[in-house]
């Protein structure tokens, strides 16, 4: 791959802009940019980890596969983050499916470059683990949203992570994929957007939606959306 400098490559990526620069000049080395599409899969539950991915822009969810073929999202990333922990863990496989939920771009570095470095570098280290913290906390804290929040609330909130994340007010999301993310069905989705749009906070048409009132959105989302936005700030 082409040598690119850091002013390049870095600012998609909070994590990557944190490290000092001979940190982030020596993991250049083994960054590749990529491209992904909408619904692209980037790793199979239980196949071999083969890379670790540095999103750039765009979202990246961490989906739990049930026995019956049910997706239920735990986690996603955007570019304050990387996914996933295994890529750094002396594990083989992932327990997740990693997948695009929009396009978007990403770095992307071999599982074995990425634990070399992670090994070698106290930098490095220090930020992926404290990331990999971050995400067991938001996590644990969306377990309890999901039983103690409504659905209008939740959609705000992921509505309004997703935002950041993507820098955009068009997210590319139909209500399927909605319902897959919040773990409710379609219908559910529909009410809870049905009612965010009557408030004049969002507009939406079949596979996308456009963030009409952010402030209006901030109200109407739950309290975990600047706890996760605290999480991530004090990370960084």
């Amino acid at each position: 791959m082409a040598k690119r400098s850091p002013t390049t490559l870095t600012p998609g990526n909070r994590l990557l802009a944190a490290l000092p620069p001979d940190e982030f000049t020596r993991l250049e080395e083994h960054l590749e940019p990529v491209a992904f599409r909408k619904d692209q899969v980037l790793v199979v539950p239980g196949d071999e980890v083969r890379y670790g991915y540095f999103p750039l822009d765009g979202i990246l969810s961490m989906l739990m596969v049930l026995e019956d073929g049910t997706t239920v999202e735990v986690a996603n990333i955007g570019n304050e983050g990387f996914a996933d922990s295994a890529s750094i863990l002396s594990i083989a496989t992932s327990p997740f499916e990693i997948m695009a939920q929009g396009p978007g771009h990403a770095l992307r570095i071999s599982v074995e470059a990425l634990r070399q470095e992670f090994r070698g570098s106290v930098a490095l280290r220090e930020l992926l683990l404290r990331f990999c913290g971050v995400v067991l906390t938001c996590t644990g804290r969306s377990l309890a949203c999901n039983v103690t929040h409504t659905p209008e609330q939740r959609l705000a909130k992921w509505l309004l992570l997703a935002r950041d994340r993507t820098i955009a007010d068009d997210l590319p999301y139909t209500q399927e994929s909605l319902a897959r993310i919040l773990g409710v069905r379609r219908p559910t989705v529909s009410e809870a957007a049905e009612a965010l749009k009557d408030r004049g906070l969002i507009e939406y048409h079949r596979g996308n939606i456009r963030v009409s009132d952010r402030a209006g959105l901030e109200e109407a989302a739950c309290t975990d959306y600047q706890a996760f936005v605290d999480e991530y700030e004090r990370l960084l």
